[in-house]
C-alpha cells in the first residue's frame, strides 16, 4: 500500500512475489543506510505489474527486479542515487530522472541498453 516501507533506512533485502502494485511513495527512503555502504540493498518484485508515482523515491538500493512491470509513473526512480541496475519487460517511456550512476536496464530475453 501506500507508505508500505517508508523511510525503513535498514531495509536491505525485499522479495515480494506476489505483489502486483507498488503504491505511491511505497519504498520512499527505504534502505536509504546502505546507499554509500559495501552493504548492498536489493529488491526483487518480478510480478509487479504497475509501480506508482515516486514508489522508489530516494532508495538505498543498487538492484531492482521487475521483470514482469508494464507501467511506470514517470516519477517511480527520482532521485537515486545508489541505483545502478533496473531489469524489467520492456523499458519502453521508462525514464529515469536524476539518476547519475544507472549505467543500464536489462530487458527481459538479456536485451541491455545504456541509459545513454
Amino acid at each position: 500500500g501506500y507508505h508500505a516501507f517508508y523511510y525503513d533506512g535498514l531495509l536491505r533485502y525485499v522479495d515480494l512475489e506476489n505483489c502486483k502494485t507498488l503504491f505511491a511513495d511505497a519504498f520512499n527512503g527505504a534502505a536509504f543506510e546502505y546507499a554509500e555502504s559495501e552493504i548492498k540493498a536489493k529488491i526483487f518484485i518480478p510480478n509487479v505489474e504497475d509501480v506508482k508515482k515516486h514508489a522508489f523515491w530516494q532508495t538505498g538500493f543498487v538492484f531492482v527486479d521487475l521483470s514482469k512491470c508494464e507501467k511506470f509513473d514517470i516519477s517511480s526512480f527520482e532521485e537515486n542515487p545508489a541505483l545502478k541496475k533496473v531489469v524489467v519487460e520492456n523499458s519502453g517511456e521508462l525514464v529515469f530522472i536524476e539518476n547519475p550512476v544507472l549505467s543500464e536496464v536489462i530487458e527481459k530475453g538479456n536485451l541491455s541498453k545504456s541509459k545513454e
